[in-house]
């Protein structure tokens, strides 16, 4: 039986952990990257996402992602860079990286949130629902899960019960009174399909954000 130093195991342990480290430290250098991409306001060019993109789907078969967070980032990445390519090619990839994430993490409101997206593009009303009630029980605090609520009642109105409606409406009028809010709702109308409806109730209680102007 081979008998190693104690110094010997201590060298190994020290260099796994920094393999390890260096691996998770650069993760979080691309994901913030990433997110430094997805935050920009005006998203009308594909050139800056279309590397990265590419570099996404590279890296999810390799498995190289290690954390829930890493890989929603990514499934929203490459969201966009199919909504600016105008088409669903990465759908399959999307959806794949979420529920990777959820089974990660199944109690984090961000990736029912992307998965409620997914489903609404893919027209899967069964999905809708239920990604957005999972996101609404684990995050109901969150702005995006708020904002999500607001546009999926607005976008069925016809179909949604008069309590629905009334608290839509109410948390719409609220939240875009909030300074902290504004931006977020002013994106939230502008791709809407309920923008003009959500405008001209904004508009009867005298409040114009950016993407009702």
């Amino acid at each position: 039986m081979l008998k190693f130093a104690p110094s010997a195991i201590y060298l190994f342990i020290a260099l796994s952990l920094g393999v390890s480290s260096y691996t998770y430290l650069g993760q979080n250098i691309e994901t913030l990257r990433i997110q430094s991409l997805l935050s920009k306001r005006e998203l009308n060019k594909t050139r800056d996402l279309a590397p990265v993109a590419e570099q996404v789907v590279k890296d999810s078969q390799q498995g190289y992602f290690t954390t829930a967070h890493d890989l929603t980032m990514r499934a929203k990445l490459l969201q966009w860079h199919d909504y600016l390519n105008g088409n669903n090619a990465s759908a399959q990839q999307i959806d794949t990286l979420l529920k990777q994430s959820r089974n990660l993490r199944p109690s984090w409101a961000p990736t029912y949130l992307e998965l409620y997206r997914q489903a609404v593009g893919a027209g899967d009303q069964s999905a809708v629902e239920h990604y957005l009630q999972l996101a609404m029980q684990f995050g109901p605090q969150q702005k995006r899960t708020k904002l999500a609520y607001i546009e999926h009642i607005f976008s069925r109105w016809p179909q949604a019960s008069l309590d629905e409606k009334v608290h839509a409406s109410q948390e719409l009028i609220r939240l875009a009174s909030k300074w902290n809010y504004k931006q977020q709702v002013s994106d939230m109308i502008h791709y809407s399909n309920a923008k003009v409806e959500m405008c001209n109730l904004l508009r009867f209680n005298q409040i114009a954000p950016k993407s009702c102007r």
